[in-house]
């Protein structure tokens, strides 16, 4: 049961990061290519831990960390816009409800892993869920609040994933600042493709 603790807590920590993005987001000039970009940027901070174990990777494992830490990035972008459009309560709730649906299907089709019946009642039960938090008044769905936490779940799952395969073949510390130095390239493409974020920059 150890599990259920942690991811309880986890979503306690989640929820609370979301209702202090919102409050950023509604309150200051921040809009939320910015605060991506900035949040990107802060990975340099861990670059000063270098000195202290990091172990040199494989192509591989650096392709890895690298796309994991930049679509880290690009997935808290869209996550940021659905905040800032939406209902907190309701759009923070979708893509959670997406994220676990993407990684079932992922490691259905790449790693052959499967669900048993209780687990894929649960899944059904979050596909359900996930349909109604997206409704609007009289029974109609907010296509654009379903499309927002569908590309930011979808870059989340990803993330995950690849995180856990890094995880598994190199140290915490190598894997945790390589994730950063991609998430650092991904605010830098943010400010070489777009001239809004080069202006308010």
């Amino acid at each position: 049961m150890s599990w259920l603790i942690i991811t309880i807590t986890a979503y306690f920590f989640l929820a609370l990061s979301a209702i202090f993005d919102k409050y950023l987001l509604k309150s200051t000039p921040l809009d939320p290519e910015l605060y991506a970009f900035y949040l990107g940027l802060l990975g340099m901070v861990y670059l000063l831990v270098l000195p202290f174990g990091f172990v040199s990777p494989s192509l591989f494992e650096l392709f890895l960390s690298l796309t994991a830490g930049g679509l880290l990035i690009f997935g808290l972008l869209v996550f940021y816009q659905g905040i800032k459009k939406f209902e907190v309560s309701r759009f923070v709730p979708a893509n959670g409800a997406l994220v676990p649906i993407f990684i079932f299907f992922f490691n259905f089709f790449f790693f052959q892993q499967t669900l048993e019946k209780n687990q894929i009642l649960a899944l059904l039960f979050l596909i359900t869920a996930m349909f109604l938090i997206a409704l609007e008044k009289k029974f109609n769905p907010s296509f654009s609040l379903f499309l927002k936490a569908f590309f930011s779940a979808f870059m989340f799952a990803v993330v995950i994933l690849m995180s856990k395969i890094v995880y598994r073949h190199l140290p915490f510390l190598t894997a945790f600042v390589l994730m950063r130095l991609g998430g650092i390239g991904a605010s830098l493409l943010l400010f070489i493709f777009s001239s809004h974020l080069r202006k308010e920059v």
